[in-house]
């Protein structure tokens, strides 16, 4: 008894976790909600988002870089070795205080090397005299693999596969819509048309049913034959099925439309 009660809660939650909506859909509506919530769709934005990202990345590696590199000040100590003119040996603690920055400024070449200026930044303090000294170097470097020059050249080759990622991405995305359009217009045109065969089907079981009882007094009226009884009956049986058959197809196809726009189980469509 204390499973049944548990388990009677838990669905309780459920239910008040999951919240279902009721969709009033024509065809554009539909075609729209997929293209906003189907799982195909949102797999090949989230795909062309990536490329997109890969593109940018590739194409920034053209782009000049600046680099700034700063140092900790650095602390020394140490014995200092000084002979004055009598020849006389002393010695002293020194004590230095030191800064230093690097900039390295970097342009990347469509050859696959890399040209770059480096200037280096550094200061000096003794503390024993307080005396201050400063130093600074500029140097213009210039890298190129040479088989860059001939062969393989990674950095065109990263953008040209990036840019072909990227253009595949839309293609691809571009041709899931149109096949989406033509997908959920057959489900949409499938489910309307399998509701009003459902409808029809009622129609004729409240017919079927009509015509039975009606046929039933007449038998017992002795106004018909047992035979034509008994054929109503059998047609009565036989637009009961027909109706069941319905019910189960229209809820098939619902189930599939819903998948297919991306929609929750347990919502419920409206066309």
């Amino acid at each position: 008894m204390k499973k049944i009660n548990l388990l009677i809660i838990l669905l309780g939650c459920l239910s008040l976790t999951t919240k279902a909506e009721t969709y009033v859909l024509d065809l554009q509506k539909s075609i729209e909600i997929a293209k906003e919530k189907s799982y195909e769709m949102l797999s090949l934005k989230e795909d062309l988002i990536i490329s997109q990202y890969n593109l940018k990345l590739a194409t920034s590696k053209f782009k000049t870089h600046v680099d700034m590199q700063l140092k900790t000040p650095q602390h020394t100590e140490g014995l200092e070795e000084f002979k004055d003119t009598s020849g006389v040996t002393m010695y002293y603690m020194n004590r230095q205080q030191s800064n230093e920055a690097i900039l390295t400024i970097n342009q990347p070449l469509p050859t696959d090397g890399n040209l770059f200026v480096r200037s280096n930044v550094s200061a000096t303090k003794e503390l024993r005299d307080n005396q201050r000294s400063s130093r600074m170097s500029t140097s213009l470097n210039l890298t190129q693999p040479l088989d860059a020059l001939y062969g393989y050249n990674e950095i065109r080759s990263s953008y040209k596969i990036a840019k072909l990622d990227y253009e595949r991405s839309q293609k691809q995305l571009k041709r899931a819509e149109l096949n989406l359009n033509y997908s959920v217009s057959n489900a949409f045109y499938r489910l309307l048309s399998v509701q009003k065969a459902m409808e029809i089907s009622k129609l004729n079981l409240e017919r079927q049913q009509e015509a039975f009882e009606i046929a039933t007094q007449k038998y017992k009226a002795g106004l018909i034959k047992e035979v034509d009884a008994l054929q109503m009956e059998v047609d009565l049986a036989e637009a009961r099925n027909s109706y069941d058959m319905a019910q189960i197809n229209q809820t098939s196809a619902q189930n599939a439309f819903k998948e297919l726009i991306g929609l929750e189980f347990l919502d419920s469509v409206v066309i």
